[in-house]
């Protein structure tokens, strides 16, 4: 309670000044209330918030802590508190303090939504779908809360759902390019295409040059596919989920690097040859380098995105990192290679005669070109391949080895795979290595 009408007055002055985002001001006001009433609580709880915003976390836990040794019934400071502790990484701690915010305020939704962030963070995603659905039951605009349960249920293959705060999202927000992109990802996970096509037709009149909409209304049938990803489209893709990707994969059982890896194997037993000068074309975050790395004299990578690149670099497995499409790489680089390999790369290509091609190029005699591709199934009149509504290109087998053998490839060896799962099946691939003649 404040003792008197000037302080209440200053108190609101600096409540403004940091609403608006006046920092130096709101901190100024707040000590000059704490001059006038040295235990003012919610002067210290909001000098605690100032301080987290200004990079001095610890400074802020010990002034959130002393405004509630003054009055600890303050569910916004409990909930504050929890705040600055989960940004710490303090997660356990974090997590009492909104429990005690929850029980000052039971129906209080931003708590609930904070303690569902922490659990999330900790793989407790059963509790957390509970506090986010608790908050969007509170509060059903929540937009963030929903922004959650739309990731989370799609994470989980929990489509529906997913779908539902999607929807939600677009409809009830002002546009946004994750929430277009996302809602129309998890419609082409329910093969709804129509609804996808609707969805990315009304993105692109927001942003006519978004290379990833532009991409997913030509899987969902709404264009003619390109002969590839352009160049944009890859970036867009990786450049954003660099930190993700190796967990992401994980979760859906991904086997290239594995198969990869087995078939090199084979072939390097039987080359009987000392050290190979290798390059990984698409090396993402480098998960075949290290198994590369036992026989390669040299070995480069070569990626679209920097940051996946950075994550690669990370493995200190490679020679030299290279951000280059792969194409111009392999047309610069005449004679360098003994061994080039793909992994889950051709995917993001239709047409793959350029690319043999220039493989041929950069080989040596009898060298070697090794790389996965999804498999079309179905009708071969269909076509050579096809961009399918995930937004990647599956090849007929017959056309992979005779655009091989078009290109100089003598072919060595190829198997059918699982290279992963999507949307909960099995993907059908094509493993393949062909020597050139």
């Amino acid at each position: 309670m404040l003792k008197t009408t000037s302080t209440a007055k200053e108190l609101r002055k600096a409540i403004a000044h940091h609403q608006q985002g006046e920092l130096t001001e709101a901190e100024a006001a707040y000590r000059r209330v704490l001059e006038a009433e040295p235990e003012q609580p919610d002067a210290w709880h909001l000098l605690g918030v100032l301080a987290h915003q200004l990079g001095d976390s610890e400074t802020a836990i010990e002034r959130i802590h002393h405004a509630l040794g003054i009055d600890p019934r303050q569910p916004l400071a409990h909930n504050n508190l929890g705040n600055v502790l989960f940004a710490c990484g303090r997660a356990d701690e974090a997590l009492a303090s909104y429990d005690a915010a929850l029980a000052l305020r039971p129906d209080y939704p931003e708590a609930h939504h904070n303690r569902a962030n922490v659990l999330a963070r900790l793989q407790r995603a059963n509790e957390a779908f509970a506090g986010y659905e608790r908050a969007v039951a509170l509060k059903p605009d929540y937009a963030a809360a929903r922004r959650a349960l739309a990731t989370l249920y799609e994470n989980k293959n929990r489509l529906p759902e997913a779908l539902e705060h999607g929807r939600w999202l677009v409809d009830h927000t002002p546009p946004a390019r994750h929430q277009a992109l996302q809602l129309g990802r998890v419609l082409r996970k329910l093969n709804r295409l129509d609804e996808a096509r609707e969805v990315y037709r009304q993105w692109l009149i927001a942003d006519p040059d978004d290379a990833l909409a532009q991409h997913f209304l030509a899987a969902c049938g709404g264009a003619p596919p390109p002969a590839r990803a352009s160049d944009d489209c890859v970036r867009a893709t990786f450049d954003n989920f660099a930190d993700e990707f190796d967990a992401c994969l994980d979760k859906l059982g991904y086997r290239v690097p594995t198969l990869i890896h087995q078939m090199v194997g084979e072939l390097w037993d039987a080359a009987g040859m000392p050290a190979w000068d290798v390059a990984d074309l698409g090396c993402g975050t480098g998960l075949c380098g290290p198994s590369l790395r036992g026989l390669a004299h040299r070995l480069v990578g070569v990626d679209l995105s920097a940051p996946m690149l950075a994550k690669a670099r990370e493995r200190g497995a490679y020679d030299e990192l290279v951000e280059a499409d792969l194409l111009a790489f392999l047309q610069q680089r005449p004679e360098a290679f003994d061994l080039l390999v793909s992994g889950d790369t051709l995917v993001y290509l239709g047409d793959l005669e350029p690319i043999f091609a220039a493989a041929a190029q950069a080989l040596r005699q009898a060298g070697v070109l090794v790389f996965s591709v999804e498999r079309q199934e179905g009708d071969p009149s269909e076509g050579c391949f096809q961009l399918n509504r995930f937004g990647r290109y599956v090849h007929q087998p017959d056309y992979v080895h005779q655009t091989l053998a078009g290109a100089g490839f003598e072919w060595l060896a190829g198997r059918e795979e699982v290279l992963r799962l999507e949307a909960g099946q099995p993907v059908p691939g094509l493993l393949v290595a062909a020597k050139k003649r």
